[in-house]
């Protein structure tokens, strides 16, 4: 099965695959033809077969995937797409994934997010985020937003142009949307809108 996407927006789209690689095509404009490339990853240490994808993310720079024991792969993006580095889990699935330029955020089950940067090859912040499962994340300029089971709704303040090694990043916000696991986030610039297990009303906030 297939799960996670992520569109690059230089001509890329990567989907993750139950085998625990992404496939990926290349589209470099609207009217091009889609082209299947080779799939990227590697078989996990752990067994004969990979662990599933659950969780895509990239940019112009970097394609980061997860799974379901917490390992997370980074490639570069184009070319021979080579594996930057991995980064082994303990057992908390990756639930969601944000990147910007080099930088790549992920959301555990655990409600915990890990901030990585790819070019150095190292992760540089944990955040105890939330008391339960992480679902979605969104990022919108400097801005993060994550939603979680624990029916909260979190803002944080993510300045990516300086080493985040040195700048953490800042909680500002957050909403509860009572009696509701929440499962989605976006932020449109003027609105974070969340959606619910379950729940066919779109919850919205204005910022």
């Amino acid at each position: 099965f297939l799960n996670g996407i992520a569109g690059i927006d230089v001509g890329y789209v990567c989907v993750g695959t139950s085998w625990g690689t992404l496939c990926v095509f290349e589209a470099k404009d609207e009217d091009a033809d889609v082209t299947p490339l080779p799939p990227i990853g590697r078989t996990s240490e752990r067994g004969a077969g990979s662990l599933p994808v659950t969780a895509v993310a990239g940019s112009r720079q970097v394609v980061a995937y997860g799974n379901e024991s917490g390992d997370i792969m980074f490639h570069e993006v184009g070319g021979e797409w080579d594996e930057l580095f991995k980064i082994s889990g303990a057992g908390a699935a990756v639930t969601a994934l944000v990147c910007q330029e080099w930088t790549v955020v992920a959301a555990f089950s655990t409600g915990t997010m890990n901030v990585y940067r790819a070019d150095s090859s190292e992760r540089v912040l944990e955040i105890h985020a939330h008391a339960r499962c992480i679902h979605g994340l969104a990022l919108h300029e400097n801005t993060l937003v994550s939603c979680s089971d624990d029916q909260l709704v979190s803002v944080w303040n993510f300045e990516n142009s300086v080493a985040l090694s040195s700048q953490p990043v800042e909680f500002v916000d957050s909403f509860r949307v009572a009696d509701r696991m929440l499962m989605g986030v976006v932020h449109t610039g003027t609105e974070i809108m969340c959606v619910g297990y379950d729940d066919e009303t779109m919850y919205a906030k204005s910022v």
